[in-house]
């Protein structure tokens, strides 16, 4: 995708939801990948949706400046967020220790909603 190429993140979107009907479908897919070796990096947001580790998406935050973090405190789960400390969380959610894979999806969900540019990363 090229940044401002309104009808190429309207093409990844529809691709992302022909695959996916929900947020729900998306972990299931995520969690089948868990244990499958990464054939290579990619720069691709849509080669991402279709095979997201986490890996590739904190690349991706990475490369593109954009701040995150998480922490597990024993029986409070994992918190992730989008920020940092001297900028400010911008988001955070908690997650269960048994959602924990849903944290990839959501952190790239998160972070293409609070920053629209990454959804034109190629």
């Amino acid at each position: 995708m090229v940044v401002g190429d309104h009808g190429a993140q309207q093409r990844f979107w529809a691709l992302f939801f022909t695959r996916f009907q929900n947020v729900f479908d998306f972990c299931r897919f995520l969690y089948t990948l868990r244990e499958l070796p990464i054939q290579a990096p990619t720069d691709s947001l849509t080669g991402m949706i279709l095979a997201a580790p986490f890996g590739p998406i904190l690349q991706t935050l990475y490369a593109n400046e954009i701040n995150c973090g998480m922490q597990s405190f024993w029986d409070g789960g994992w918190t992730v967020w989008i920020g940092d400390e001297m900028n400010g969380r911008r988001v955070e959610q908690t997650f269960e220790n048994d959602e924990v894979n849903d944290i990839p999806a959501w952190l790239l969900k998160t972070a293409t909603a609070l920053y629209p540019s990454l959804a034109s990363v190629h």
